[in-house]
């Protein structure tokens, strides 16, 4: 059984996935459908409608995760072969220089980085009769979806932009699996603190991820800490992110 959701934008579809993700357990539309364990939730079989492609400009990557420049161009480099996209772009550009109603042209993202996970699978730019907006239609094999989810909304975005321009288009995305880990979860602190302080006496995988996010604004030595990737989200919670900051106007794809 596939688990819809539908969103007004890309943003909004991160941050209420996210958010569904740590509160799981208390909506039972999900919870029936999701494997959850103590420190992680994982939701099988989803399918994200959204209905305009768009994240804000100033969406900082190093406030909400501690991204830097690199971690942009190595997920290009890695999933986009740009020959491949100009020739399949080309085919889309003359379907709409034609005006046609109807149409399909798929892209195949690369797994080009030996330590590529091979998330990003196939987008395909449709039109559909009866239908204003263009549509991607894109399948994850799996996501971690606090830390990657935004930078693959992004990229699916820039892909879009390539072949529409200004003109808005809605993405579809399947995921054959989104998952979330207490750990990183905590970090939604860094853009909406009430969220994650409202977790305070919560039980089951809510509380895990309010653990944690005590755990990472109260350590006071992070170089103590033995996992490399939670020090980096212990600097995100406690704000000592790197500079300078990366944001979603800075993410291009050539």
């Amino acid at each position: 059984m596939i688990t819809e959701m539908r969103f007004p934008t890309s943003q909004e579809a991160w941050v209420q996935v996210n958010k569904g993700l740590v509160e799981i357990e208390s909506n039972p539309n999900t919870s029936a459908r999701a494997k959850i364990y103590k420190h992680q939730v994982l939701l099988y079989d989803v399918l994200l409608r959204i209905d305009r492609s768009y994240i804000d400009p100033e969406w900082d990557f190093t406030k909400t995760v501690n991204y830097r420049r690199q971690k942009w161009t190595s997920l290009v480099g890695n999933y986009v072969d740009i020959n491949h996209l100009e020739d399949v772009l080309g085919a889309v550009k003359h379907r709409e220089l034609k005006k046609h109603k109807n149409y399909n042209e798929t892209f195949h993202f690369g797994n080009a980085h030996s330590h590529g996970k091979g998330c990003l699978l196939v987008c395909t730019f449709s039109r559909r009769y009866g239908e204003d907006r263009p549509v991607l239609n894109a399948v994850m094999r799996a996501a971690e979806f606090f830390k990657r989810g935004m930078m693959d909304l992004l990229l699916l975005h820039r892909i879009g932009e390539q072949a529409y321009g200004d003109e808005p288009f809605a993405v579809n995305i399947f995921a054959q699996q989104l998952w979330g880990g207490s750990d990183w979860l905590s970090l939604i602190y860094a853009f909406d603190k009430q969220f994650i302080k409202g977790l305070k006496g919560a039980d089951g995988f809510a509380g895990e991820v309010y653990k944690k996010y005590k755990l990472f604004k109260n350590v006071e030595d992070i170089g103590s800490i033995s996992y490399h990737a939670h020090q980096r989200a212990a600097k995100v919670i406690q704000g000592l992110t790197a500079t300078p900051a990366l944001l979603a106007e800075d993410c291009e794809l050539y």
